[in-house]
């Protein structure tokens, strides 16, 4: 009677932890031809982490990760003891069965791209030497810092290092300026004391699956998401006040 009494209250208790929300900022959404993209999060990706099949939840060590990022109370609450510690997983379980289908897809990243004097033959600003993208098929475009999350200092098992695998590689070295407004623009902006100017690039892209042949890059835990860059927007200023030009890819 005691123990039925005890896993009652711990289911209730369960519950009601899934269903508070989250006290984490929501992050920066976008509207771009009726699609809404979101600024690429460990939370989002640890979700499509899962759902992709990159890894598996059913695996404890997996869940233990997921569980410290997703639901940090319970899991310091709850893992040392076993029993606890199982029906909360349980619970974990069927929160993500239900929550599967709305996991989001469509994202955003930001760089910064360094460029040089306008070139008025080829009508464009070239990227400097470590700005320029030549036929890229790999691009790393999320990488979480070793920091403490729900006690423990970063991931062994989740992905730490997260990297996109477009349809098609990417080679962008320059932006062409279309008319005097954008060169206006563009020029407007303060040169460094190295004679370049800064510009934030928003990489727009969907996530579609993993490529489970990808190799596990030697700098920690990491994942291959297979998709498609859609369009790169470049403003002006870091704060996203100020966009200039939208290029498709």
């Amino acid at each position: 009677m005691i123990l039925r009494y005890f896993s009652a209250i711990l289911l209730i208790f369960v519950m009601v932890s899934f269903a508070s929300p989250s006290n984490a900022e929501p992050p920066l959404e976008f509207d771009l031809a009726d699609t809404t993209y979101r600024e690429v999060n460990l939370q989002d990706l640890f979700d499509l982490t899962v759902l992709t099949g990159a890894r598996d939840l059913e695996e404890p060590e997996i869940m233990a990760e997921y569980a410290r990022l997703h639901y940090c109370d319970l899991f310091s609450d709850h893992y040392e003891n076993e029993y606890q510690w199982l029906q909360v997983t349980k619970g974990i379980l069927s929160d993500f069965k239900e929550k599967a289908g709305q996991v989001p897809r469509h994202y955003f990243f930001r760089a910064d791209i360094n460029l040089r004097r306008y070139n008025q033959e080829s009508q464009a600003f070239p990227f400097t030497a470590g700005s320029q993208i030549d036929s890229v098929g790999r691009i790393e475009f999320f990488t979480q810092e070793m920091d403490n999350i729900c006690g423990y200092m970063g991931f062994r098992h989740m992905p730490s290092i997260f990297f996109l695998q477009p349809e098609q590689a990417i080679t962008l070295n320059s932006i062409k300026v279309a008319n005097e407004a954008e060169l206006k623009a563009f020029s407007n902006i303060e040169k460094s004391r190295f004679g370049e100017r800064t510009v934030t690039a928003l990489f727009f892209f969907t996530i579609q699956g993993y490529d489970n042949r990808a190799r596990q890059d030697y700098r920690g835990s990491t994942v291959d998401f297979l998709g498609e860059l859609e369009q790169v927007v470049y403003y002006a200023d870091p704060y996203l006040e100020q966009p200039i030009k939208a290029v498709g890819f």
